[in-house]
């Protein structure tokens, strides 16, 4: 099953809410324990909360604060593309897959089919070795006629529901922790346009429970 971010982030958020959502404000490490202060909220009233822990994760994602608290680097190039939604038609193309055409090095083309837009909605992402993403938002004819060299199909846009210039950063931390603080996931290295999320059913697991089994 494939969502977009927004969709995935709402779903998230509001099942977070149920329960109070904590966000990390800042941490200290003697070397032998690590403090971590936390704002929580619950019913519009904001409380502050301080707890000690023998160890730290950081899964806070790329904008997370454990990296940047920790000092650590987080080095690499931006990437430009052009990405959208659009309402389409294609032959040979079906809406249960990602479609993935040509080659990420020089003309490179994918198509994500997803209802958030329409029946028959897709988000794509697209770069050419001879053309700017600039020119390709400006000039939806020479976007469409790429789009049909690289796939080999007649390509039939209904609609351009939403057209961006997009530079994602391709980055990683340098290290993935200092002292007793580590950061995973999404925090070591910036997610980019194709990275995807599994989600398994587990049992729900606090904070406090996943550091004390660390």
């Amino acid at each position: 099953m494939y969502l977009g971010q927004p969709t995935l982030e709402a779903i998230l958020r509001s099942h977070i809410e149920k329960y109070g959502c904590s966000v990390e404000l800042s941490f200290e490490d003697d070397g032998e324990r690590v403090l971590a202060k936390l704002v929580k909220r619950k019913d519009g009233e904001e409380t502050h909360e301080t707890f000690e822990s023998s160890y730290l994760v950081g899964a806070d994602g790329a904008k997370g604060v454990t990296r940047k608290l920790l000092g650590l680097t987080f080095l690499g190039e931006n990437y430009s593309c052009l990405i959208g939604d659009l309402c389409l038609e294609i032959e040979g193309v079906d809406r249960r897959h990602r479609h993935i055409f040509g080659d990420r090095s020089s003309n490179f083309f994918t198509l994500r089919p997803t209802e958030e837009i329409a029946p028959d909605g897709f988000q794509f992402m697209i770069t050419m070795r001879n053309y700017e993403p600039q020119q390709l938002l400006a000039d939806q004819k020479l976007m469409v006629r790429c789009m049909s060299e690289l796939t080999g199909h007649d390509i039939n846009v209904r609609k351009a529901a939403a057209l961006s210039v997009f530079r994602p950063n391709i980055r990683m931390a340098d290290k993935f922790g200092s002292g007793r603080v580590f950061i995973v996931g999404g925090a070591t290295t910036a997610p980019f346009l194709v990275h995807s999320y599994i989600l398994l059913p587990t049992q729900h697991t606090s904070t406090r429970q996943l550091v004390a089994k660390v």
